[in-house]
């Protein structure tokens, strides 16, 4: 066998070998976002319910309060949007690049959570 032969060989040898290996990282790691897609969107859910009763108590206030609450409810859903799309763009990538966008989403509903949570205190 030549030397050229031997060493395709060899190379298709440990690609094959190694293509298992790789293929269950990447079935980990599609199992991982989904996980984590899963559970970022059921937070946004939990906050937009939150949005949604602050949307609620708007309607009963007074002149005054009514203004400036629905500047702030207008923020709060402007996070909210933000935070959908980075969320989906996150869905839509692969290896580092999730785990880059990750971090984004993360403190974007950390965000978004203090932010609720400080307006449902007024």
């Amino acid at each position: 066998m030549k030397p050229f032969a031997l060493i395709l060989a060899l190379a298709c040898a440990f690609a094959a070998a190694a293509a298992p290996r790789a293929s269950a990282q990447a079935s980990k790691l599609a199992e991982a976002k989904d996980l984590y897609v899963k559970n970022a969107r059921a937070a946004i859910e939990e906050l937009s319910r939150k949005i949604d009763s602050l949307e609620k108590k708007l309607k009963t206030a007074d002149a005054a309060a009514h203004e400036d609450r629905k500047s702030k409810l207008a923020g709060l859903k402007a996070r909210r949007k933000t935070l959908l799309r980075r969320l989906t763009k996150l869905k839509r990538a692969s290896g580092k690049a999730w785990g880059d966008l990750k971090a984004g989403v993360d403190q974007g509903i950390e965000d978004l959570r203090a932010a609720v949570d400080e307006n449902i205190k007024v």
